[in-house]
């Protein structure tokens, strides 16, 4: 809690302490590399095994045994990111009782996950690992030999391109979404005005309207993002919708070639703050007369303080809370002189998203 007995945001280089959803993501990436160095090496054994007579006739010819060897040192690669991992979990644990990162080392690794460099490379190892596995499947596609093992392989790279892909797959991270923007297309933003889909929305966020409601919001209107139907043959969006699909987002086709995410946007009482629900929580974003944006959630990790977008992560809180630290917020930035732009329409949301997302 805050001296004005706020919330205090989680923001980058004051928390020292790992976030639920970092804690998560931290032993989510720890078991991938586990299960997958465990997997390989179950493939290649019984590969050793059921091709020992072959492997055998191949060591004793000249030349092979460097091929050989490179191959058998597979599965000890596999091995060794999971082994550096638990040497350091184990050093934390005895120099500083626990397993996870926290303090100084902590701060590191949210700056370094930040810079834009980091989440390219990321972005293009994944899509090594997808070719890969291609690459496996066409082999095993075209093999008459050993058709179990390269089916096996073949699996196992779908499997390491999709768990790499998730791990790295962050959807609070602003600079991963500008990466990825290219592969959705254009983004458009429609106010819909189908009753049917508005009765979808209604359905799937009355709990939540309510509780607005409650705190002096109303409804202002039904939001749409458009997106390309095509988008979903691409990994990076399909994972997106699939996403959207588990937190019961609401979705619909447009004509034969749009695909529509809708959600309720509200206003408060005040006519400061627009509440945007959707499946992972809500999010308030006010408007300044100065151009700054502030955007405050109840989900997420981290936080920034920049020139345009300050945004503030409260999680594992309720709505009330959310919405009395951002208030808190903006009459701390409004004692600054930041006057609030209190011109609500749909145009002016859309402009404040445009500028939150640096377009």
């Amino acid at each position: 809690m805050s001296d004005t007995g706020g919330l205090e945001p989680c923001q980058d280089g004051q928390a020292v302490q790992m976030t639920s959803e970092e804690k998560a993501g931290f032993w989510f990436r720890f078991a991938v590399f586990v299960v997958l160095a465990v997997i390989q090496l179950v493939l290649v054994s019984g590969f050793l095994v059921h091709e020992r007579g072959k492997l055998h006739r191949l060591w004793s010819m000249p030349g092979s045994h460097q091929i050989l060897l490179m191959v058998l040192a597979i599965p000890i690669l596999f091995l060794i990111i999971p082994s550096i991992l638990l040497f350091r979990m184990c050093r934390r644990k005895l120099k500083y009782g626990t397993l996870l990162p926290s303090g100084e080392e902590l701060r590191r690794l949210r700056a370094r996950r930040k810079r834009p460099t980091v989440l390219w490379k990321r972005v293009a190892l994944a899509v090594c690992y997808w070719g890969i596995a291609s690459t496996s499947t066409m082999s095993a596609v075209e093999s008459t030999h050993g058709t179990a093992f390269r089916w096996g392989m073949a699996a196992f790279m779908w499997m390491v391109a999709t768990l790499f892909t998730i791990s790295i797959f962050q959807p609070s991270d602003r600079h991963f979404v500008r990466a990825l923007r290219p592969l959705f297309g254009k983004i458009r933003y429609i106010q819909i005005a189908s009753p049917r889909l508005e009765q979808r929305i209604w359905a799937r966020y009355r709990p939540e309207i309510d509780l607005l409601m409650r705190s002096g919001f109303e409804l202002m209107f039904w939001e749409g993002e458009m997106f390309s139907i095509f988008s979903v043959l691409l990994v990076f969006p399909a994972l997106v919708y699939l996403t959207m699909l588990f937190y019961r987002e609401v979705m619909a086709l447009s004509g034969w070639s749009r695909l529509v995410v809708g959600q309720p946007i509200l206003a408060s009482e005040d006519k400061s703050t627009y509440a945007n629900l959707s499946g992972l929580g809500v999010k308030f974003r006010t408007s300044f007369q100065s151009g700054i944006i502030l955007t405050s959630m109840n989900y997420g990790e981290g936080g920034s303080d920049g020139p345009i977008l300050v945004k503030h992560c409260y999680t594992h809180v309720d709505f009330s809370e959310t919405w009395a630290a951002h208030q808190q917020s903006i009459q701390a930035m409004e004692a600054e002189g930041n006057l609030v732009e209190r011109e609500m329409s749909f145009e002016a949301y859309v402009e404040i998203i445009h500028k939150s997302a640096g377009l």
